[in-house]
């Protein structure tokens, strides 16, 4: 699942997720979103960069590598892409 252009105003990316079956997870990648550069994947943002979340939660803190905050990314304004095998996503949010 991708989103369009979101505005990041800073803090964690959270979500509230659950996987449904053994071997589901959640993954994001993240991808600027604005001007030429839009769609780009900048490095340490990767699915592979993600930490898989697996489980069920209400408010699961997203972690790429060392970081579980944006700050770093490249651009304001980005696109999240989703990753989710056997699982069920009902929110997200940045705090």
């Amino acid at each position: 699942m991708l989103t369009r252009p979101v505005q990041y105003r800073g803090g964690k990316l959270h979500i509230n997720a659950r996987t449904t079956s053994p071997g589901g997870f959640v993954r994001v990648a993240v991808r600027e979103g604005a001007g030429v550069r839009d769609g780009e994947w900048p490095e340490g943002w990767r699915f592979d960069d993600s930490a898989p979340f697996t489980g069920d939660s209400l408010d699961h803190t997203m972690q790429w590598g060392e970081c579980d905050i944006l700050d770093g990314f490249p651009d304001n304004t980005l696109r999240l892409l989703f990753w989710l095998e056997n699982a069920e996503l009902y929110s997200f949010w940045f705090e």
